[in-house]
């Protein structure tokens, strides 16, 4: 069988992934494929300079109408005042770019995906913005950004498109004017006609009033069940109990920006109603989490990506994951620890704090690759038995030590003088060396240790080369790795914040004669346990297991 025996409807299922110059090839490689290829070439356009945009326009208004309605994912992110260097095609360019945006909106309604960058310069330059983004009866994915409540309130009066489903505002962050404090109102009024919404992405926004204090305050957003707010205060949670569906909820204010002057953060009023329920909580660091502690109900899936850090004497961060592990009481949870001694003492908390506790996903680092933690792994073990006779699922990542690539040690490896420590170098080797022969012994301790374990994954960031290439006598200077391993970056996991991972292990626990040991079982095996282990479907769990 050649491609071209195949029926139309599956080759157009499969030109439909083909764009710009592949499909222009494509197209050339038989009349039979020219056809359906043509209409892939201007599929998907992305416009970052002024002289694409004018290009594209003139490329479509110019051929058929049909031409325009093969048009399917749209990127302009070009500024409404930005002139091209240059003529295109040697003519001048007479039509202003909101102009000529607007134009390829109103002739292209098959767009499905577009994204807008400087959207509030286009809606106060254009005033037919509106009008066309209604016009686009297939759009599903909508991305806008430096967003005002001006450009808002135009986009609610004028008709903001109805079929959209995934939803990305970004608000200009131009954090220390003190117009850029925001309002919910023209927010709320531009969400009202998006009755298919799922999805809800909201980045730098700072509200000054509160929903319950306005006229729209009777609104509610009953089809959006995935809501991330990035950048955001705490105010801007305000927007959670108008969500009733609401099943995920991400949470990042990634940094602690000062007060300009003159600009007074908006404070929620105390004893606000508890949210429903939520299926997964996603926040970016711990601190993210102290503005719902009063709010939170049970949360099935919690995850945390910043790092805890766990000393030897009680600090205020635990402290403050204890009290939002007990207002969530989750299922799952996922943690990244940062030690500064060993064994990890805190686990028997954490049972108290989380009942309901079944699946554990943990990322454990050390704070320093020294000989003093020489059996960090070992204690591992140790450290989770608290958890002997609830855990079910357990997944462990344990990165490298140290930047693969770099020698980021040279402060622990050289002494005040720059002069290297061979001592210091030594030992790191050695922490290298244990670490490999512990990662192999790991599993099964685990499993030992946890006598209701079902389920175990180990990711490992393997070694760092690096490490035994030292010392450099420049301590500033980095030690390249020809390592293909290192030198290939894998797709990045927002959760673990990397992007390097050697291996992947999944098990099964087995109880025979023998005593407990592990089959290995696929990824997909292990997931579909964790998502059993998570819906609380024990029946399902206990057959799997035999």
């Amino acid at each position: 069988m050649n491609l071209l025996s195949l029926p139309d409807d599956v080759l157009h299922l499969i030109l439909a992934y083909v764009h710009g110059t592949d499909a222009l090839n494509v197209a050339l490689t038989s009349k039979h494929l020219s056809g359906p290829a043509l209409h892939q070439i201007v599929a998907v356009v992305v416009c970052e300079a002024p002289e694409t945009l004018y290009g594209v326009h003139r490329f479509l208004s110019s051929g058929p109408p049909q031409r325009a309605l093969s048009l399917r994912s749209l990127t302009v992110d070009v500024h409404p005042e930005e002139a091209p260097t240059q003529d295109v095609d040697g003519q001048p360019q007479p039509l202003p770019i909101p102009h000529l945006v607007v134009d390829l909106l109103l002739q292209a309604c098959n767009i499905s995906h577009l994204y807008m960058g400087s959207f509030d310069s286009y809606a106060l330059r254009e005033t037919r913005i509106g009008a066309a983004l209604s016009s686009l009866v297939r759009l599903r994915h909508l991305r806008l950004s430096e967003l005002t409540d001006a450009a808002l309130r135009i986009l609610a009066t004028q008709g903001s498109p109805t079929t959209v489903e995934d939803l990305t505002l970004i608000y200009d962050d131009d954090f220390y004017s003190v117009y850029q404090q925001h309002e919910f109102e023209p927010l709320l009024a531009a969400l009202a006609p998006l009755q298919r919404l799922r999805s809800l992405v909201i980045w730098n926004f700072y509200p000054r009033t509160f929903p319950y204090n306005e006229p729209c305050s009777h609104l509610r957003f009953s089809s959006v069940t995935d809501l991330r707010m990035g950048g955001s205060s705490a105010a801007s949670l305000e927007l959670v109990p108008l969500l009733p569906r609401l099943s995920a909820l991400r949470f990042c204010m990634q940094w602690r920006r000062p007060e300009p002057p003159g600009v007074i953060f908006a404070t929620p009023l105390p004893g606000r109603p508890r949210w429903a329920s939520l299926h997964r909580l996603m926040l970016g660091e711990h601190t993210d989490g102290e503005s719902m502690l009063e709010r939170l109900s049970m949360v099935d899936q919690l995850q945390i990506s910043g790092d805890l850090e766990i000393g030897d004497t009680e600090s205020l961060q635990l402290s403050r994951f204890l009290d939002l592990l007990s207002a969530a009481s989750p299922v799952s949870l996922y943690l990244s620890v940062v030690l500064s001694c060993t064994p990890m003492t805190f686990w028997n908390r954490v049972v108290a704090a989380a009942p309901r506790l079944r699946a554990l996903d943990l990322k454990i680092v050390l704070s320093k690759p020294t000989l003093e933690f020489s059996t960090w792994l070992e204690d591992l073990a140790i450290g989770l038995q608290p958890l002997r006779s609830s855990l079910l699922f357990l997944r462990i990542f344990v990165p490298h030590l140290g930047d693969p690539g770099h020698l980021f040690l040279h402060e622990i490896a050289h002494d005040t003088y720059g002069n290297v420590d061979e001592a210091a170098v030594d030992a790191t080797r050695e922490m290298e060396d244990r670490r490999v022969a512990s990662m192999a012994l790991l599993p099964q301790r685990l499993v030992d240790a946890l006598p209701a374990l079902r389920y175990l994954v180990l990711l490992d960031g393997g070694r760092n080369e690096a490490f035994l290439r030292y010392p450099v006598r420049d301590p500033t200077s980095h030690v390249p790795t020809n390592d293909a391993e290192y030198s290939e970056k894998g797709e990045w996991d927002e959760l673990r914040r990397t992007d390097r991972v050697r291996s992947w292990k999944y098990w099964r626990v087995v109880d025979d004669r023998e005593g407990r040991t592990l089959v290995e079982i696929s990824q997909a095996e292990s997931d579909s346990a964790q998502k059993l282990v998570e819906s609380m479907d024990w029946q399902s769990i206990a057959q799997r297991a035999l």
